[in-house]
């Protein structure tokens, strides 16, 4: 096989495991019925570069192993493996389109993040989960006043959206117009803000269960929802530790696809 046909099997193949473990474990139906179009997707893709390939007699780790792990050790070393693979965060995290007329992939990304945080990751944080000592307790208070903050800007922008797609006034859609871009770009750039402010207290939170200092005073307690007043379920069972570590991986993947520089970004006047 030429070296880039070798790497783009390898790299299908991550996706189509991926893709299977989360038909497997995933309770949302409908994340599910998305993810067995984009599988069969993949396999007839698999099947045009290994034309033996056949998905009903030959599973994907057999094919890898046929493929990759029957080569001689001189064969390995000159394979050039994809390090850079498709998260599975990508699958877990179901995409919604923010509004009836928002075409804009960022902000459809970011408000299925949002989403998915409130739903998934928030309760985590909440006391009934995570025992912190009084400072660390205002601190996590803080945040969720600009976590509120986020929000409210959020539905500002998608009524801005939703008025510009149905104004009639050339006039007036100009101004929304302008309106809009602003409100986004402003809106993206505060939402990174609060995810590295987010990330910094997880780390911190995460590196004070290791030293045992008693800032987090329950890290090794499994956490349990109670359905009758809370829909998460992604993290049910994890240790409250454990549980921390999955919500930092969460936003380093956030932060990665929205990927501003880390330098201070300006507000942007219309």
């Amino acid at each position: 096989m030429m070296m880039d046909k070798e790497n783009e099997i390898q790299k299908i193949i991550k996706f189509i495991k991926s893709m299977q473990s989360i038909i497997k474990t995933s309770p949302n139906p409908t994340q599910v019925e998305r993810i067995k179009k984009d599988l069969s997707t993949y396999l007839k893709k698999l099947k045009e570069l290994v034309p033996d390939f056949d998905p009903n007699k030959e599973t994907i780790d057999d094919l890898n192993r046929r493929l990759f792990m029957s080569q001689t050790n001189a064969d390995r070393s000159s394979v050039v493996i994809e390090k850079k693979s498709i998260s599975s965060w990508d699958y877990k995290v179901p995409l919604q389109k923010a509004s009836p007329n928002c075409a804009d992939r960022d902000i459809n990304f970011l408000y299925s993040v949002i989403q998915f945080v409130q739903k998934e990751f928030w309760p985590i944080l909440s006391d009934l989960h995570l025992q912190l000592d009084f400072t660390h307790s205002q601190e996590r208070q803080m945040l969720r006043l600009e976590f509120d903050k986020i929000l409210r800007s959020l539905k500002t922008l998608l009524e801005t959206i939703e008025d510009y797609a149905t104004s009639e006034s050339s006039d007036f859609r100009e101004q929304l117009l302008k309106m809009k871009n602003k409100q986004t770009r402003v809106f993206i750039i505060d939402v990174n803000d609060f995810f590295k402010k987010l990330k910094d207290f997880i780390t911190k939170l995460i590196n004070e269960t290791n030293s045992m200092s008693g800032v987090v005073k329950n890290p090794s307690e499994k956490i349990h929802f109670n359905p009758q007043f809370e829909e998460a379920e992604l993290l049910e069972g994890y240790t409250v530790k454990g549980a921390l570590m999955e919500f930092q991986d969460f936003i380093h993947f956030v932060l990665k696809k929205i990927n501003l520089p880390d330098f201070k970004q300006k507000k942007f006047d219309i």
